[in-house]
């Protein structure tokens, strides 16, 4: 469907920037011209800002011309997600309730992106409302994973992924609740990165879930989502003292979940745990405590605080909701307020107790899925312990970081021999972020160019 992306990372990218080998107009053409080709199949975005994205690749080109780049990013183009306010163009949330709205502002992390100097070329499909691991959209088109059209691009923020794997960005900028930035980058074989809770303002986001939501980035390599994570909050997070090697690094195996995986994710994750051991690593089994308890509140909080951002469209608009979103919704207005407190009360206790029951380790992994992403037209999935629905099975692995609020990534992790493209999950404690970074950056050079599988 698609030809190998040209738009390269944006290390690669600034480095011949910086040289003027490439200017931000040429790029900005080059990105532009992909989707001209490429979306009307793969539907990765709602709005192309082709005005404004052209003003700041010229700015851009100034600066280049002046010797006065602002940085890694200046000239990048790169998509976010279409749940973030611009100052062009309508902000839908993938919704026809919200087709026509124009916030009129940049959120702040749009602000600080294009302070950057990054090109923010368009705003990206998603599934509606981020309510959804298959981006499906009714009124934007149905994402394509361009790199198994047969298979679903994951969600919510497939769009935004299908942008940077179909070669239209570089880069780009998701939202996460319940996976909705890591499921994507599994399911399109990049890395995508859920930070810790607050690090990264979610003001002017249309929320899914104020207490969960999560707005972070989506990259070809774990080097760019560190420039991204940079930009994103004004700190350098390499700053302190480089991790250099794996050797001591205390790994976290939740056995129970990783059973759950099917054999082929479990062989490959498999293969990714002897490659930590092999680099020095000590790889030790734990299993989260209450696991069920805890998913139930994490589900309690998530319908309760949807429900309550939505009570206008379900009282004045229901019917323009998607139907197959509209009974999570309807259900979180039968929870009571003593349900949802009881929930946070609970998600508060459990929390705390996981922090104690993981002090020695220095990162937890496991399967970012535990299946190969599913058909386009899949109800179901074979686990490693029987038929799953499909959504359950995207979000398994991801609702634990959300309800701690820890930072967590995925990256692809199958390497020569192995048999499935699989993607890996690290998570680690509350704050981590540049530890878990580098982390993730270890084991992608350990691991090598990936499998062509």
């Amino acid at each position: 469907m698609t030809r190998r992306p040209t738009l390269d990372t944006i290390s690669q990218l600034s480095a011949r920037l910086g040289a003027n080998e490439v200017s931000p107009v040429e790029l900005l053409e080059e990105s532009l011209g992909a989707i001209a080709r490429l979306d009307s199949e793969t539907h990765a975005f709602i709005t192309v800002l082709e005005p404004s994205a052209r003003t700041e690749a010229e700015a851009a080109q100034r600066r280049a011309l002046a010797r006065g780049r602002l940085g890694p990013l200046d000239g990048v183009p790169i998509s976010i997600k279409d749940i973030l306010a611009t100052k062009e163009g309508p902000t839908t949330a993938g919704s026809p309730i919200l087709e026509n709205h124009m916030a009129g502002y940049d959120a702040p992390l749009v602000a600080r992106l294009r302070a950057a100097g990054a090109v923010i070329v368009g705003k990206n499909n998603m599934h509606e409302f981020a309510f959804g691991v298959s981006s499906a959209n009714r009124r934007f088109g149905a994402v394509r994973n361009p790199r198994a059209p047969g298979r679903i691009p994951g969600g919510s923020s497939g769009g935004t992924a299908a942008a940077i794997a179909g070669g239209m960005v570089c880069a780009g900028i998701g939202s996460d609740t319940g996976g909705s930035i890591r499921i994507p980058a599994a399911c399109c074989e990049l890395v995508g990165l859920k930070p810790t809770f607050g690090l990264i303002d979610t003001a002017g986001a249309i929320p899914q879930a104020w207490s969960l939501d999560h707005l972070g980035p989506l990259a070809r390599c774990v080097d760019d989502i560190r420039l991204l994570l940079e930009a994103a909050t004004g700190t350098a997070i390499s700053s302190g003292t480089p991790l250099a090697t794996l050797k001591g690094l205390r790994v976290g195996m939740p056995y129970s979940l990783v059973e759950r995986a099917d054999t082929a994710t479990r062989t490959v994750f498999d293969n990714a745990m002897r490659l930590f051991q092999d680099n020095g690593a000590v790889v030790r089994k734990f299993d989260y405590p209450d696991l069920d308890e805890a998913y139930r509140a994490w589900l309690l909080i998530m319908l309760a605080e949807s429900a309550t951002y939505h009570r206008s469209n379900l009282r004045d608009a229901p019917d323009l909701i998607d139907p197959d979103i509209r009974p999570f919704l309807l259900a979180g207005t039968c929870l009571d307020g003593w349900e949802y407190l009881d929930a946070q009360r609970y998600r508060r206790r459990w929390c705390a107790r996981l922090l104690q029951e993981l002090d020695g380790f220095d990162v937890i992994a496991n399967p970012t899925l535990p299946v190969a992403p599913p058909l386009r037209d899949a109800e179901t999935v074979p686990g490693g312990q029987g038929e799953m629905p499909v959504r359950d099975a995207m979000v398994l692995y991801q609702w634990v970081a959300n309800l701690t609020g820890w930072p967590s990534i995925a990256l692809p992790c199958a390497r020569a021999g192995d048999s499935v493209a699989s993607s890996l999950m690290l998570t680690s404690q509350p704050c981590s972020d540049a530890s878990l970074v580098q982390i993730a950056g270890l084991f992608e050079r350990a691991r090598g160019p990936l499998a062509a599988v």
